[in-house]
């Protein structure tokens, strides 16, 4: 089993591979992390939905919005559960969440969520709304 360093180091292994446009490569490191912080803290916690969100943002990147929109809703499920409706990183995942609607051209989807969840998205300066947001800033995990 891994520990938390060891899910921090695939967390920003995968990083740097989505940097560098090596997206299979980030795809194993973000679901080596993802399944040992499930197996260390459970599926309801912010550091699993960092994960998520990430790997949303990565296959949004890779240009597979389906899977981005699978792994944002999942990412906002879990923040909503553990963080509450009106938390910032909520809102970052509505807006992720719409942005990979834009991309799947789902404009009706992708607009009424902007529409609902404006407030949310103005928090996280999304002036542009089309822009993605991943998680961990300088590689690290938000703190408990």
């Amino acid at each position: 089993p891994c520990s938390e360093l060891a899910a921090e180091l695939h967390n920003n292994l995968a990083m740097i591979y989505k940097s560098l446009g090596r997206h299979p490569l980030a795809e194993q490191h973000y679901l080596v992390a993802l399944e040992a912080l499930e197996n260390l803290h459970g599926r309801n916690h912010e550091r699993v939905a960092a994960v998520y969100n990430n790997l949303g943002s990565l296959y949004y990147t890779a240009n597979y919005p389906e899977q981005a929109k699978d792994m944002h809703t999942e990412a906002l499920e879990i923040r909503q559960d553990v963080l509450g409706p009106n938390h910032p990183d909520v809102g970052q995942s509505w807006c992720n969440l719409a942005t990979a609607c834009y991309g799947l051209e789902d404009d009706a989807g992708a607009e009424g969520m902007r529409h609902e969840h404006q407030v949310e998205c103005n928090a996280q300066g999304a002036d542009d709304f089309r822009g993605h947001a991943e998680d961990e800033k300088d590689g690290e995990f938000p703190e408990d």
